[in-house]
């Protein structure tokens, strides 16, 4: 589902002092609607799932408020596998209350790049201990094909440094 920032909340809430509802702090480069699960207030999450129609080589995206609740001692935790088109995992990221970025209200980034276009799909899901909803948001994603260079660019960018050397030999030689 799609929510907007702010009231009613949907997705999560975030603290630190005034209470942020579907919203994150201060500071942080997001828009106004982002992605949620609206059925994880009192619940589990569901695994995120997203399938590509043709493999890509990269992929990026920001989950928001992974935190950790110090008055229970437990923390939100999310895993993020990649999938090649016949559901191997190729690779994967635990984003967790140690990983750069995270934090109550905080959207935290995560990204694939893996030099070929072998990438059929994604999964989110959930691995923390908190209970009692914990909150999901998920934005500025991205996906697409990096630019590979061509074996015939990288050939012929390889001839001339031969020539060039040669080139500059003779200038030597001339200039003494």
């Amino acid at each position: 589902m799609i929510a907007q920032v702010g009231d009613p909340t949907i997705g999560f809430v975030s603290g630190l002092g005034a209470i942020y509802h579907d919203s994150l702090l201060p500071g942080q480069q997001n828009g106004s609607f982002f992605l949620v699960d609206d059925t994880i207030r009192n619940n589990r999450p569901l695994d995120l799932l997203v399938s590509f129609s043709n493999p890509v080589s990269y992929v990026s995206a920001e989950i928001f408020d992974i935190e950790f609740r110090p008055s229970d001692g437990t923390e939100e935790r999310w895993m993020i596998e990649i999938y090649d088109n016949n559901n191997n995992v190729l690779d994967s990221q635990m984003l967790d209350r140690m990983t750069p970025g995270t934090g109550d209200g905080l959207a935290t980034p995560f990204s694939f790049s893996r030099g070929f276009t072998d990438i059929g799909g994604m999964r989110i899901s959930y691995q923390g201990d908190a209970t009692g909803g914990p909150g999901f948001g998920f934005d500025n994603f991205y996906a697409g094909v990096e630019p590979i260079p061509e074996p015939s660019s990288v050939l012929i960018l390889l001839g001339c440094v031969p020539g060039y050397l040669v080139r500059r030999r003779a200038m030597r030689s001339v200039q003494n």
